[in-house]
């Protein structure tokens, strides 16, 4: 993504800048913010539609449903109302949190989302800091 920006600056930026032409310059920093706009605009696009697409595919109903997280003493146990995912703690990696949404992650790449606005009963906060106590302790 950046390095099509920065070989234009190499080419033309030294030079402009040694004459102290300082046109290019400002054109390579017009183009640049414009080119990083388009990049991450075109690559959210394409990223919705790819989700989009996997949605699409196949029924989902273990995906698109009501999702209830249960602590155990041994694993942290995801369950709809067709199937059951176990977690044991020592496969829990990490725990993330923004100021909507908690992520328990079980893989590098793959977590327990919890969207804080979608909890239908039982103490958010208890339920995140019980699982961090149970992390913690594991470390210990």
């Amino acid at each position: 993504m950046v390095i099509f920006p920065l070989l234009a600056l190499l080419l033309f930026g030294n030079s402009a800048y040694r004459r102290g032409d300082l046109a290019p310059l400002k054109a390579w920093l017009l183009f640049s913010a414009i080119y990083v706009v388009l990049f991450l605009v075109i690559t959210r696009l394409r990223t919705s539609r790819v989700i989009r697409q996997l949605l699409r595919e196949g029924e989902n109903k273990a995906v698109v449903c009501e999702h209830v997280l249960e602590i155990t003493p041994d694993a942290l146990v995801e369950s709809t109302d067709i199937s059951e995912f176990r977690s044991k703690w020592v496969g829990i990696e990490r725990v993330e949190e923004t100021a909507d949404h908690t992520f328990i992650y079980v893989q590098a790449t793959a977590a327990h989302m919890i969207p804080r606005a979608a909890i239908l009963e039982g103490n958010y906060e208890a339920f995140r800091d019980e699982i961090r106590r149970i992390l913690v302790a594991r470390e210990s």
